[in-house]
């Protein structure tokens, strides 16, 4: 163990501190001797103290490194937070500091990497995600003696908060929706899109209700689907949503027509014996069936869980408060205020209105026929009803394989 000065062939001079530790020589170079004589006393305090193991921490590439911490932990997570790491870790750590030692991933090395994901187009909330795994995997590292400090810690993130005011689906646009699919005979994606819109519902939290959830007043919310495995909620909360008359009475339709499962599952699969939608189906029934009907309503760019957005609409014009909309909806009153505070600020008292009567409205506006015809029928079945359920499912197809 010692100090040695070299000079290189153009004149700079290194310092290089030799010692000996996990049963090899080894050698760190540094900028100046000061550095150098500073390392020198901390490996011999580390061999009088025994803790000349840590001087060789670190060593490890990330991406070494990366397989022994995943190992731990995969068999730990859900389906779909196991898919987001594996995308995160594949797709924006690896390919930029997968070869580095562990020892080499430094604060600025970290904000420089975080710098060359937004210069890439990354979305702020892609490069949070990327950054929160980076700092789950180093963590493990400073329990393991690999490193003394996370990095990513040190550097700030994007804050991942929302860039765009969120617009609201209007009700006559959902109802042009509905009434498209029920022209299609897809009764089924029918009684799905208006759970989504008047009840709003988180997509997974629509296709884990069960009939014994439908209430008569409310929607009782305590379990969500994953990636055809139904768990608890988001947030892991139970909570009630109220049906307004529309809504119950589309349920009650959709009940009478459909085939019930042995799971009571309202919105059954009939490719997956279990009952719960598999994630391909999901993503088929968003891509064909969804987007047809929003390009129909002149909003293609929609999206399934956007509809919640449509609820929250519909209680704040009816008066509600801000907890009693965070209540319906399964969130902090904070993320409500934020979200939606546009939306109350556009209001006045004399836009208050119930929120029944202007779906009624519109749909008495965009199929005026059949509201008249449904409402003059009551609960009875329409001639011919269950000569669509072999409509009903299209677009349910076996899962694939989700992670690589």
């Amino acid at each position: 163990m010692s100090v040695h000065k070299k000079v290189k062939a153009n004149g700079d001079i290194n310092w290089l501190v030799r010692y000996r530790a996990s049963g090899q020589n080894r050698q760190q170079t540094f900028a100046n001797k000061k550095q150098a004589e500073a390392f020198n006393g901390q490996v011999r305090m580390r061999q009088l103290t025994g803790e000349m193991a840590k001087i060789d921490a670190g060593r490890k590439s990330l991406a070494e490194f990366g397989e022994e911490w995943w190992d731990t932990v995969s068999d730990r997570l859900s389906i779909v937070t196991r898919q987001n790491y594996s995308t995160c870790w594949n797709n924006h750590v690896l390919p930029f500091l997968g070869e580095m030692q562990l020892r080499e991933l430094t604060p600025r090395v970290i904000e420089e990497w975080r710098s060359d994901l937004s210069r890439a187009d990354r979305k702020d909330q892609t490069v949070k995600k990327a950054m929160n795994v980076l700092q789950t995997c180093l963590q493990k590292a400073v329990v393991w003696g690999e490193l003394q400090v996370n990095p990513v810690r040190e550097v700030k993130k994007p804050s991942g908060k929302r860039t765009k005011a969120v617009r609201p689906v209007a009700p006559r646009e959902i109802e042009i929706m509905r009434n498209h699919m029920l022209k299609q005979g897809k009764d089924r994606d029918a009684a799905l899109l208006v759970v989504l819109g008047y009840a709003g519902l988180r997509p997974g939290e629509a296709l884990a209700l069960r009939w014994d959830h439908v209430r008569s007043k409310t929607l009782l919310i305590e379990q969500a689907l994953a990636h055809g495995e139904i768990k608890e909620t988001k947030t892991g909360a139970i909570r009630s949503v109220r049906i307004v008359p529309a809504l119950k009475a589309d349920l009650d339709r959709w009940r009478m027509i459909s085939t019930p499962h042995p799971s009571g599952l309202v919105f059954a699969s009939t490719t997956n014996e279990a009952g719960p939608w598999l994630h391909e189906a999901y993503k088929s029934w968003s891509r064909k069936s969804f987007k047809v009907a929003a390009s129909a309503a002149g909003r293609p760019d929609l999206r399934p869980y956007d509809l919640r957005h449509s609820f929250a609409s519909l209680l704040i014009r009816e008066g509600k408060s801000v907890v009693d909309v965070a209540a319906q909806l399964g969130h902090a009153p904070t993320m409500t205020l934020s979200t939606y505070a546009h939306v109350m600020a556009d209001l006045d008292d004399d836009d208050r209105r119930n929120a029944d009567e202007l779906i009624q409205e519109a749909r008495e506006e965009v199929a005026p026929r059949a509201t008249s015809e449904q409402s003059k029928k009551g609960s009875e079945t329409e001639e011919g009803a269950h000569s669509n359920v072999r409509h009903l499912f299209a677009g349910d197809v076996r899962q694939k394989r989700l992670i690589a």
